[in-house]
């Protein structure tokens, strides 16, 4: 994953103050989009980290918290030697990209309020 590119793919929030509602919902989720789509060239699953930051992020998208989703979605690409190891959680499995599409897919059928 190249990072510096997905972040800079997520937007900030002066982006997100110019966007009417629909614009920021889907600045965020094309955002969302981007990253799963870096794991899936990766061949790999999210882990444990990521993918509970990056439900998270949608969460956020369908409470119409657009800042607080696209600050969970930049969570997602902390590196793993900076990550606070409780919030680490043992039990929780990782998720494919395959099932966070859907998701993503999901939410953009819901519409923005």
């Amino acid at each position: 994953m190249n990072v510096n590119d997905l972040l800079a793919a997520i937007p900030d929030e002066a982006t997100l103050e110019a966007l009417d509602v629909a614009g920021k919902k889907k600045a965020v989720l094309d955002a969302i989009d981007a990253v799963i789509r870096a794991l899936a060239a990766e061949n790999r699953n999210a882990d444990v980290w990521e993918s509970n930051m990056m439900l998270r992020s949608m969460a956020a998208i369908l409470r119409a918290q657009y800042s607080l989703a696209a600050q969970d979605l930049r969570l997602v690409l902390t590196p793993a030697s900076q990550r606070q190891p409780g919030e680490l959680l043992e039990t929780a499995e990782s998720m494919t990209p395959e099932s966070l599409k859907e998701i993503l897919s999901a939410l953009r059928r819901i519409a923005a309020r």
